[in-house]
């Protein structure tokens, strides 16, 4: 595969970044990751404000401007012949002095990368949904950094090896006050009766972009929407429980820890709409 790195295409195998950049040394980067459907980056101003508002807060200039990003996501996805794909980029603070001090640090690194997509969940089979279970790492309390894709994801690896361990698909976590969070890759939603809930911003979850859009064409089908802040054994008598991620869309969960979950109903009209507005169209969102 060819990826984008500072302005030139490069094989993946050949593309390298210095040992010294603070990316790597100290994960002093940010990142989003996309699909792209039929050539075009799903969902990608949603996108876009995350990760720059990501860059004012860290303070990184000199890393290019949105349409360079653009353009070069176009040109990567036409050098690898992908219409269907995984997107990410990410932006380091690039090298500087060694510590912690980003002075000097003035050359951001910038890498683009793009993977063929997996198929959307509901074609992968007869599975009912994916098995969840509970992670004994918690998300930190709600800070600056809970509101942008950082590249400092320790917490999200540890709780994924955790879910590996047990042959489970994915792993929740909770928050500072052991209310239900986010999933290590994923965000999490849930019908409590004919009611879309999801946490709210106290838990200090990630918003996630594709989260927002179901809320989005939740309440354009007419539904109610709230957010809430419960514990995990809350999730153990709703009607239905389902992640969301940029990459798979919306997954129902089928098991909690040990608990089978219903299917609800309105999950499968979701992920029908996700498939019409963000799939079968130009792009979508």
């Amino acid at each position: 595969m060819m990826v984008y790195l500072n302005g030139d295409f490069v094989a993946e195998a050949e593309a390298r970044v210095p040992v010294t950049d603070r990316g790597f040394l100290l994960g002093d980067a940010l990142f989003e990751t996309l699909r792209v459907a039929n050539g075009v980056p799903l969902l990608w101003e949603a996108h876009l404000e995350r990760f720059t508002r990501g860059l004012a807060l860290l303070q990184v200039s000199g890393a290019g401007a949105p349409g360079d990003w653009q353009r070069a996501v176009r040109e990567l996805l036409r050098r690898n012949a992908l219409r269907e794909a995984v997107v990410r980029i990410t932006v380091t603070r690039g090298s500087g002095a060694r510590g912690y001090s980003p002075r000097g640090a003035v050359h951001p690194t910038v890498v683009i990368t793009a993977h063929p997509a997996p198929a959307p969940f509901g074609d992968l089979g007869s599975r009912p949904g994916w098995h969840l279970i509970t992670s004994r790492y918690a998300v930190p309390p709600p800070q600056p950094l809970s509101g942008i894709k950082h590249a400092n994801r320790l917490l999200s690896v540890l709780a994924r090896m955790e879910a590996d361990a047990v042959g489970a698909d994915e792993a929740l976590m909770l928050g500072a006050a052991g209310q239900v969070a986010e999933a290590s890759g994923s965000n999490v939603g849930w019908f409590e009766g004919d009611t879309l809930v999801t946490p709210d911003a106290a838990t200090g979850a990630l918003p996630g972009v594709l989260l927002d859009y179901v809320g989005q064409t939740a309440r354009r089908l007419g539904w109610a929407c709230r957010t809430a802040s419960v514990p995990p054994g809350r999730l153990q008598s709703v009607v239905g429980l389902f992640l969301t991620n940029s990459i798979h869309l919306l997954v129902p969960v089928a098991r909690f820890d040990d608990h089978p979950v219903p299917g609800s109903p309105k999950i499968a009209i979701l992920q029908a709409k996700l498939r019409e507005s963000l799939l079968s169209g130009p792009g979508g969102g």
